[in-house]
């Protein structure tokens, strides 16, 4: 009796030693999407069906609160195993100097790389070439996108059927004569946020600078060897002159009139902005259906075509220091294959990222309208990481001094030369002295 009491004992002890090592993995996974939570949830309940692998999906939105939270984590050595992140290629380089994010490089197979766009991948890698610009140790990839975007003009199809309009602007002119037509008929033609330091300033002007540039001649602006004086960079410019001369632009146009607020109202007929309004309408203004999307029309004598302002959205990483980093691998590649992109995308109304999902997103959808034009985007790549930065302020500025004709193209030009040259030799020195 003494001896199967101690097998029983022996076996209990066995048994309760396997329950402990049996319990399953949980992974945290922080993000600040307060339209994406409940979507990301039940992709992780899914992942969990499959793997046995708990992922518990925490929101700390807004964007700004979920940035001071994430780096106090990072002082404090608390970041959790999986990650969001944003493309800002300094704030991002930060982390990855300091150890933070774990190299996927090993992990993506042939499979999974190819199933997303590599010009995406290397928004998130560090080359050979880029360590000593931005001082990271060891060339990798260290973050993947979980959606993408892309700019457009919106238009309004009840106020576009009101001013006798049909089709879309193919040209610049045709685009200017719509214009025309919507104000002769009492309708604000455009919006888009042309004041302060908001982006949208600039990314509009660069699908043109990229249209009479293209990229090479982009790139030799953006690091100084063309010129802003350059007759082709000041066509660039004259399109807000165009615009306002047009009248084109809405009453307080650069005094911060917001599109979100007036475009779902039928109060203006067209709108600059991004892909992922679409979501945001979902949430905001669910009833609203009265609108299409069209590219930005080309100037006759532009040679290169547009470029939209574009390409990865949201996007995940791995804390390098966690426990789980197997596990947490695992889920990202969950999180970027096809059925979990296409529930997210259906949810979410965001562009995936996965290109399989892309091909079976529901033909005829607003959203699916901005993937024939995901090839032709910009974001980031061509801009010279040191000053471009503090260009783009200074570009910001000007356009807004176009629009209210306070100064010519011409005149802006010639200032822009000015403020590269300056802020040039700020960064890097006079220039007699460099090699």
């Amino acid at each position: 009796m003494k001896r199967l009491a101690g097998l029983l004992l022996f076996a209990y002890c066995i048994l309760t030693v396997t329950v402990v090592f049996a319990e399953p993995i949980k992974l945290v996974y922080w993000h600040y999407f307060t339209d994406r939570d409940a979507v990301l949830k039940k992709i992780a309940a899914d992942f969990e069906k499959q793997t046995g692998i708990q992922v518990d999906v925490q929101n700390y939105g807004p964007p700004e609160a979920y940035d001071r939270r994430l780096n106090a984590a990072t002082r404090g050595k608390a970041l959790p195993d999986l990650i969001t992140i944003t493309l800002n290629i300094n704030n991002y380089a930060a982390y990855v100097r300091g150890g933070h994010f774990l190299d996927l490089t090993p992990y993506m197979d042939k499979e999974w790389r190819s199933s997303i766009p590599e010009n995406y991948l290397r928004g998130f890698t560090f080359t050979a070439d880029d360590l000593s610009v931005y001082g990271v140790k060891k060339a990798g990839l260290y973050g993947l996108p979980v959606d993408a975007n892309c700019m457009a003009i919106f238009y309004n199809t009840k106020l576009w059927e009101k001013a006798g309009l049909k089709g879309t602007p193919k040209t610049w002119d045709e685009f200017l004569s719509a214009g025309r037509k919507l104000r002769a008929a009492g309708i604000d033609p455009f919006v888009a946020h042309f004041y302060g330091q908001q982006w949208e300033n600039h990314t509009f002007w660069m699908n043109y600078a990229f249209a009479y540039l293209g990229t090479k001649g982009f790139t030799d602006l953006a690091f100084g060897r063309v010129k802003f004086s350059d007759p082709r960079v000041v066509k660039s410019f004259k399109i807000f002159a165009d615009m306002r001369d047009a009248k084109l632009f809405i009453n307080g146009i650069t005094g911060g009139i917001l599109g979100e607020d007036i475009f779902p109202q039928n109060k203006v007929a067209m709108w600059w902005f991004g892909s992922w309004e679409i979501g945001v309408w979902k949430q905001t203004a669910p009833n609203f259906q009265d609108f299409d999307v069209f590219y930005p029309p080309k100037p006759a004598d532009a040679t290169n075509p547009c470029l939209l302002p574009g390409g990865p959205g949201a996007a995940i990483t791995v804390n390098a220091n966690g426990k789980n980093t197997e596990a947490a691998v695992k889920f990202v590649k969950y999180l970027t294959s096809k059925a979990p992109q296409l529930l997210y995308a259906e949810s979410s109304q965001n562009i995936p990222v996965n290109l399989n999902a892309r091909k079976e997103m529901k033909a005829g959808s607003k959203l699916a309208k901005f993937v024939p034009w995901m090839g032709s985007l910009f974001y980031g790549q061509y801009q010279n990481p040191t000053l471009w930065g503090e260009m783009l302020s200074k570009i910001n500025i000007e356009i807004q001094s176009i629009i209210m004709g306070e100064k010519t193209p011409e005149q802006v030009c010639k200032f822009l030369d000015e403020e590269y040259e300056r802020i040039d030799i700020r960064f890097n020195g006079p220039k007699e002295g460099r090699q």
